[in-house]
């Protein structure tokens, strides 16, 4: 998001997407096993940008409706997007100096949006990559790994269903993506969880991702 023109259009999409779980947000949703059970849409976009200098700039959206974020034991009620933002801000690793948080709202699904500039490899790898996301430079090489767990923050990215969707993305500018698993469009990775596939028990397993450019 380096330009004011992407960042209006990313949001225009988030907006629509926030629209379009309105109308199924407070359905029943089918469980693989085909037992309905109440549905926790969620949204998780994560869009990062790692320079050749080792500096990441990047977003995540994560949505919500009523039912999902209630299941995070900070909540005691329904909250509205500026709480959520204030206690999801407090869960978060990354420092309030280096993160900003934005409330997204298209009833009945409440939302943040996470956006970070010019963070350090050090100040954007929190964790390890078998409980967070990592980015690594060796030899001119960048290796990044990491694991989404699908539990309640911090420790995961919040309770889905099967319909939820989870996107994560990073790019290289001028570099060459010489290795990953996911799907690769030029100097960008792109990975799509299939949640239904991930199933096991009342929720997904863990989705690990990779990806080495030079």
């Amino acid at each position: 998001m380096k330009k004011a023109v992407l960042v209006g259009l990313q949001l225009v999409l988030v907006m629509t997407l926030l629209a379009a779980c309105s109308s199924g947000a407070v359905t029943t949703s089918p469980s693989p096993g085909g037992e309905k059970g109440p549905s926790y849409y969620s949204l998780y976009v994560e869009r990062d940008t790692v320079t050749s200098s080792g500096r990441v700039t990047g977003s995540v959206v994560y949505v919500q409706n009523a039912a999902g974020w209630m299941r995070d034991p900070a909540f005691t009620t329904p909250p509205d997007a500026q709480t959520v933002c204030s206690i999801v801000s407090q869960e978060q690793s990354a420092a309030p100096s280096v993160a900003k948080c934005t409330p997204l709202t298209a009833a009945p699904n409440v939302g943040v949006r996470f956006t970070y500039s010019d963070l350090t490899l050090q100040q954007f790898s929190i964790g390890t990559c078998y409980t967070a996301e990592v980015i690594t430079k060796r030899r001119g090489h960048f290796r990044l790994c990491g694991t989404l767990h699908f539990l309640p923050p911090p420790n995961g990215v919040g309770h889905l269903d099967p319909a939820s969707k989870v996107l994560l993305s990073t790019t290289f500018p001028g570099m060459k993506v010489a290795s990953s698993d996911g799907s690769v469009s030029g100097d960008t990775v792109t990975w799509k969880p299939d949640l239904a596939a991930l199933w096991s028990g009342p929720a997904p397993a863990p989705f690990a991702f990779h990806a080495v450019a030079r």
